[in-house]
């Protein structure tokens, strides 16, 4: 590539990506958010298991025969990567999570933790991996967007009241509606919400009511406005900075909701934001860490230099407001499992010092042995109600086991010849040794 080529390149990236940034509308304001609110209640006032259900939807469904005729969800068609990696059959447990999701969508809470059991190789963490690939890919379009916030501290000179260069004029901190788009030169510190708050958190639980109470023309009779935006709390640090800053501003909330920055978040497996996979281990899923800022400490306000600020960490924390799948969970320590009675029925976690709220569809995994021995144990008894069993049978259809194989083999790197039918074959055989032998005399009844 010549270097005008190079320089035209990076000029025509360079404008796609200020453009993709500005129509996703990445940063904005408290008052921007309540506006797109407005404009779309349906898509800015979903819980975690609304957006899920949401996700699934939005790939559509059809119906399929492989033997009988089923209808199947689009998503697990993996259609946003041409089909890399979807899962094939298990049609009836698509749907069974489907309609659970719906059932918790319509109680306005998650309040069971629903569990993929199947023997090994039934594709159960097949099945959760796709449909977070789903939410992946979900969550960049327009209809997917989701939002969370931050709070910002303009620095020393322009708390002082003192002039900035914005183009031709000069504004002061009071001629500001929000510091949420000023320049890093221009802040001080940046503190972000590791579980990443609803912004409509910041509004007081009796003010929040009246506003959705507002919006249910537009809403429709069937959509449910979950607890956790009818009820919820901000979290435990969110908490402290609001009130510090409220009591510093003698109770002027617009004052606070200036140094509100609500952000577009994604959800990425990669990064650990909204879809987490906890796999079998000795320790707890969640704890608390010093909150540090962008600059430092010390250039927060006064308010809240006082304060203690500590932000939840792990795999709970940054899951929050998506999903968490915990892989082989009877493989984990009993004890480290139990903290999920309160998590599945209350999404409440407690930690060493407060609370953790969740906003999170849990799912686990496990083999059909390890669950048939919990069943056999104390413990059981207490996760039974606060568990939803989904089963994941071996497919027993070769047609589908063959496109299995035919999937493995075109992803493969091997170059080694394939004879015809080698496919086909393995998965006739495959399908033939999960069959159980039909009991003797079965049929003497029908042939008499």
């Amino acid at each position: 590539m010549t270097t005008s080529r190079a320089h035209a390149f990076l000029d025509t990236l360079t404008q796609e990506v200020a453009d993709s940034f500005a129509s996703n509308q990445h940063l904005m304001g408290f008052g921007p958010f309540l506006e797109l609110v407005h404009s779309a209640p349906r898509a800015h006032l979903r819980s975690a298991v609304d957006y899920l259900r949401d996700c699934l939807r939005h790939y559509g469904q059809y119906e399929t025969s492989s033997g009988v005729a089923t209808q199947r969800f689009g998503l697990f068609d993996v259609p946003f990567d041409d089909g890399n990696g979807r899962m094939i059959g298990q049609e009836a447990a698509q749907r069974r999570v489907f309609g659970l999701l719906e059932n918790f969508a319509q109680a306005g809470k998650v309040d069971k933790l629903i569990l993929l059991h199947g023997p090994n190789g039934s594709a159960k963490s097949t099945f959760v991996k796709t449909l977070m690939r789903g939410m992946e890919h979900y969550c960049t379009l327009d209809e997917g967007a989701q939002y969370c916030f931050n709070w910002v501290f303009p620095s020393e000179h322009i708390t002082r009241a003192e002039s900035i260069g914005f183009g031709a004029g000069a504004l002061r901190r009071e001629d500001l509606p929000s510091f949420a788009l000023l320049d890093d030169d221009h802040i001080d510190a940046r503190l972000r919400c590791t579980m990443r708050d609803h912004p409509l958190l910041l509004i007081p639980v009796g003010a929040r009511q009246r506003l959705i109470d507002s919006l249910r023309p537009k809403l429709g009779e069937d959509f449910v406005v979950s607890d956790v935006l009818q009820k919820g709390e901000l979290g435990h640090t969110n908490r402290q900075i609001f009130d510090a800053l409220l009591t510093a501003y003698k109770g002027d909330l617009a004052a606070v909701y200036k140094h509100v920055q609500v952000e577009r978040f994604f959800i990425s497996r990669r990064y650990r934001r909204g879809a987490i996979t906890v796999e079998p281990q000795m320790r707890v899923d969640a704890g608390v860490r010093q909150l540090t800022a962008d600059r430092s400490l010390g250039a927060l306000p006064p308010a809240l230099q006082s304060l203690s600020l500590f932000d939840a960490v792990g795999d709970l924390a940054d899951a929050n407001r998506g999903i968490i799948e915990y892989d082989d969970l009877f493989k984990r320590h009993p004890d480290l499992n139990k903290y999920l009675l309160s998590a599945s029925e209350r999404a409440v976690v407690s930690l060493e010092d407060r609370n953790l709220f969740m906003d999170v569809v849990l799912v686990a995994t496990g083999n059909e042995m390890y669950l048939d021995a919990f069943k056999q144990s104390p413990e059981y008894g207490s996760f039974k109600g606060r568990i939803e069993l989904v089963r994941l049978p071996y497919l027993l259809n070769y047609e589908q086991e063959r496109r299995v194989y035919d999937e493995h083999m075109l992803r493969s790197e091997s170059e080694k010849p394939l004879m015809p039918h080698t496919t086909l074959v393995a998965a006739m055989w495959a399908v033939l040794t999960r069959l159980k032998p039909t009991p003797e005399g079965a049929f003497e009844a029908e042939l008499e």
